[in-house]
């Protein structure tokens, strides 16, 4: 297994309306779908104290609802929505105004689909968008624009659809989260996309097997893009998907990048970094140490005593490895039980040897262990470089 093309899955773009020339046409049909919501009425509707999260979700539904979608992208499976829309921003009321947004997916780079959007694909997309003959824009300024409700992504090859359906099954015994074990959906997931309110603390992130998706969600874009590379039988990709959304300005800056400017993301959301949020939105939910789980594990092994001195290591930490978790988190577990029933540190350290060497022993010499190896690799995979907020 290996992670390729971490990159920018889709997001959606603010440009400021005088910076942007419509058509006739664009005009026509972008302007007269506006939302109505002018600065003065978001003013009212915060004066009469509606939360600003209610009405960032009313927000959502109505682009959703009256974004333009171009027959001629839907068609061939892509929908790219576009949306003129009056803004108020009480932080930085200067900022407020009229802007054209615009949901960008990485669908729009057809046969590149997989690069995703990317500072040597971005002008594809800028292209693409063009094209359509909706209005015009400089690259310079499509660069400028805000980027907001970004799907960061990573895909993981050389995996089956049995062994991923396992892995998930197992991250499920973990952390419970929302399991999909079907024919037509097969992935995993914690928090959902459009959760406003606690994006930072439950951040969105799903993992789920790409040829289902494509097969059963996307069939007119991957017959006309990625039949012609790939064959007609998608299942042969072996590609599994990690996805997160990063909500905002805000969160951009509680992971360390100061600016959401689409040209500024692309330059700061390097391959590694993607690999490291997405990694600490995972830990998020999981948590690397796990003590509760760990607690759990040991209260199931069958003994007078659960003091873990009195346990037989190898079937311990077997226990734990079964559940899917890595060395660290076996270390972790066992140390914070030792420190419970007062085990001094000198004696902890030579505990805590043991049970990294059964660890190791058992991965590489236990034939029942064959698809938990593979796990505890795939979480490696997951893990690495996770930036630990």
């Amino acid at each position: 297994m290996r992670v390729v093309n971490p990159a920018i899955d889709s997001l959606k773009l603010r440009l400021k309306v005088d910076r942007v020339r419509f058509t006739p046409e664009g005009r026509r049909l972008l302007f007269e779908r506006k939302l109505l919501l002018t600065k003065g009425d978001i003013k009212k509707l915060l004066s009469k104290e509606v939360e600003l999260e209610e009405l960032e979700e009313q927000y959502l539904r109505d682009f959703k609802r009256y974004a333009y979608i171009p027959e001629c992208l839907e068609e061939q499976g892509i929908k790219v929505r576009f949306l003129v829309v009056s803004r108020y921003f009480s932080f930085n009321p200067g900022l407020s105004g009229d802007y054209l947004e615009v949901l960008i997916n990485s669908k729009l780079l057809k046969k590149r689909y997989f690069e995703g959007i990317t500072s040597e694909t971005v002008r594809l997309i800028w292209e693409e968008i063009c094209s359509l003959g909706l209005f015009e824009v400089s690259f310079e300024d499509f660069l400028n624009g805000q980027a907001v409700d970004i799907d960061i992504k990573m895909d993981i090859e050389d995996i089956s659809s049995e062994e991923f359906g396992r892995f998930i099954y197992l991250l499920n015994n973990i952390k419970t989260g929302e399991l999909h074990l079907g024919v037509k959906n097969l992935g995993f997931q914690y928090s959902y996309r459009n959760k406003v309110s606690q994006y930072i603390s439950k951040p969105f992130v799903k993992l789920y097997y790409k040829p289902v998706e494509l097969v059963y969600g996307s069939p007119v874009f991957y017959r006309k893009f990625l039949e012609p590379l790939y064959g007609k039988e998608a299942y042969q990709l072996r590609l599994a998907r990690v996805e997160g959304t990063i909500k905002n300005l805000k969160h951009l800056r509680h992971l360390g990048i100061k600016d959401n400017s689409l040209g500024y993301l692309l330059e700061q959301l390097t391959p590694e970094r993607i690999r490291g949020i997405l990694g600490s939105f995972l830990d998020k939910h999981l948590g690397l140490k796990a003590n509760e789980k760990a607690k759990d594990i040991l209260k199931g092994v069958e003994v007078k005593s659960r003091k873990p001195s009195d346990i037989d290591v190898y079937m311990l930490v077997k226990q734990f490895i079964k559940s899917g978790y890595t060395l660290e988190m076996v270390v972790s577990a066992v140390k914070f039980s030792y420190e419970r029933h007062g085990v001094s540190k000198a004696s902890i350290y030579r505990k805590l040897n043991r049970v990294r060497k059964a660890y190791q022993y058992l991965l590489e010499h236990d034939e029942d262990l064959k698809v938990e190896k593979r796990f505890i690799d795939f979480l490696h995979l997951l893990f690495r470089g996770a930036h630990i907020q």
